[in-house]
């Protein structure tokens, strides 16, 4: 299969061509960006949580729905009936909205609505919604970073959109923009837990691959196709902290511009 260069790509495309190479199916694959999406760790242009649980709340007051249900705190206080047998038991999926008017809903007091939906994939339970999450396009950057903060590998079927320079600097100059995503590659460790590669031994894994690459004993493509196993055995390092150096070198190239040379008339 051919690699895909371009710069945004839809849930479903990246769906069906990442489960070519990977041992997970499409709905797995969909389910695991639609729960990225719910919560906040990718973005889109198009979409929006709180537009999207407002139409799907509405959808079910107008024709309900055999997988989920919408309950409000007043729903939720009443008491219960004492349980009867020839009773059936509602096993839908529940989620609890702020109120029964949506115009007075705000993203923080449906923040736990959103982490709900994030493990409840659209196929299983509300299919009518599953077109909208395939449609939705990702940009390739937003991909990496998702990948890097999951310890994940980047495949093989997407590739960066933008031609790289032959030249790669040791320190690279990058835009603010740049490097606050670059600053993102590196995976949240919660303040009481080291997790992750020491900055001092990524940065110098970085640098190495850099060199390779600017003396022409690498090349990006072929720095992306190093099994992580290969990979942290050329560079002496750990697996995460050698994955997660090449995605940050691969997008360093991917966002920078290719130097521009000027002639001198005189």
């Amino acid at each position: 299969m051919f690699a895909i260069s371009k710069p945004k790509l839809s849930f479903g495309e990246i769906s069906h061509r990442w489960s070519q190479e990977i041992a997970e199916s499409y709905e797995e694959i969909l389910a695991f960006l639609e729960q990225a999406w719910w919560r906040g760790d990718i973005r889109t242009e198009s979409g929006n949580q709180l537009k999207l649980l407002k139409g799907m709340y509405d959808w079910w007051r107008k024709h309900g729905s055999a997988s989920i249900a919408f309950v409000t705190p007043e729903d939720a206080a009443q008491p219960k009936p004492p349980p009867d047998e020839s009773v059936l038991v509602d096993v839908r999926l529940t989620i609890l909205v702020p109120s029964t008017n949506p115009d007075e809903w705000s993203e923080d007091s449906c923040a736990n609505a959103y982490q709900l939906l994030a493990d409840a994939p659209s196929l299983t339970y509300y299919p009518e919604r599953s077109p909208g999450f395939t449609s939705l396009n990702l940009a390739y950057d937003q991909f990496v970073r998702l990948l890097t903060n999951h310890h994940r590998p980047l495949p093989n079927f997407w590739r960066p959109p933008v031609e790289c320079p032959t030249q790669v600097s040791q320190e690279p100059k990058a835009s603010p923009g740049e490097q606050a995503c670059l600053k993102e590659l590196a995976p949240i460790a919660s303040p009481g837990r080291k997790r992750g590669p020491r900055p001092l031994k990524l940065e110098s894994v970085k640098n190495a691959m850099r060199s390779d690459i600017q003396k022409g004993q690498q090349t990006p493509d072929g720095l992306r196709d190093i099994p992580q196993k290969g990979l942290a055995h050329r560079y002496n390092v750990g697996r995460t902290t050698a994955n997660t150096a090449r995605n940050a070198v691969l997008l360093e190239l991917a966002t920078t511009k290719p130097r521009q040379t000027t002639t001198n008339d005189k």
